[in-house]
């Protein structure tokens, strides 16, 4: 399976961007890549054109903290995870997540019980 990194670099529909202006972005990338990992990257996707998430143009606009969270955005936020830990860990792998970390735990054993409840 390839290791691939993605990233999404942009301004304002307004600024002009001079044509060729992609090549030595391109270049940049390549060259950090090499000088991170020690190896050349074996390919090179780029190109304008590319879109922001919904989740990616409310951080840009800095409107995230300000909508509340809707059921789609939120299983588009879950769906990576959910299916990282398909891939990578059994059934009984727990992913707890809050605004300052996140926490991978492994359950050894369970019990669910509604007997004790009141009301």
């Amino acid at each position: 399976m390839s290791k691939v990194w993605v990233c999404k670099i942009g301004t304002d529909e307004n600024v002009e961007i001079p044509k060729g202006a992609d090549a030595p972005m391109r270049q940049a990338v390549q060259e950090a890549f090499e000088k991170v990992t020690g190896v050349g990257a074996r390919y090179a996707f780029t190109g304008w054109g590319g879109q922001l998430t919904k989740i990616e143009r409310s951080i840009v606009d800095d409107t995230h903290k300000d909508e509340p969270l809707d059921g789609a955005l939120f299983e588009d936020l879950c769906r990576p995870l959910i299916e990282y830990m398909a891939s990578h860990h059994h059934p009984h792998t727990k992913v707890i997540v809050t605004n300052v970390g996140a926490e991978l735990m492994t359950g050894e054993m369970g019990f669910h019980t509604e007997e004790f409840l009141k009301g």
